[in-house]
């Protein structure tokens, strides 16, 4: 079993050399496909300041929510300000004071009933190009993977190491 470059799923490949789960010649691979790596990405982790797409230098934040069958999306500003005005009419409902739920609110991770929301750098030039979308999750464990640039992943891990430092 090897893993497959296109999709990076482990797999055993089909005597054609293609792969089994997304059907694509696993010998050959873009220049771009080989700059990619999949990144395990636990909740509260530091991110770099680096377009986990392209690894380029970007200080541009982006939602992604992860939901538990798996799939993701990028949270668009209007749907964070809708889901923040219901929650406040929920906390004047429910009698908690607004100053309560802005100081509970964690600006990286939110975990919901859902899925759960990380922050992550990607650049506009990217963000327009594609979405990012994690390629895994384990809910219960707080982990997820992302299949992002190989310069982001480097840094990711340097932001690590200082992270233990402190």
């Amino acid at each position: 079993m090897r893993n497959c470059l296109h999709c990076f799923t482990q797999v055993l490949q089909r005597p054609d050399g293609t792969c089994p789960a997304c059907s694509r010649d696993m010998a050959k691979v873009s220049e771009e496909e080989l700059n990619r790596v999949l990144l395990p990405i636990q909740v509260g982790d530091p991110i770099p300041d680096v377009c986990c797409s392209c690894g380029e230098h970007s200080t541009r934040r982006v939602t992604v929510t992860i939901y538990r069958d798996g799939t993701s999306e990028i949270n668009a500003t209007r749907k964070f300000l809708w889901q923040f005005l219901i929650d406040v009419l929920l906390r004047v409902v429910s009698r908690r004071s607004l100053y309560q739920s802005l100081a509970s609110t964690d600006d990286s991770i939110r975990v919901g009933e859902v899925g759960v929301d990380l922050r992550m750098t990607q650049c506009r030039r990217c963000a327009r190009a594609s979405d990012i979308e994690a390629h895994s999750a384990e809910f219960f464990e707080g982990q997820f993977q992302f299949i992002v640039h190989r310069e982001y992943s480097r840094q990711f891990y340097q932001c690590q190491l200082l992270d233990e430092g402190q």
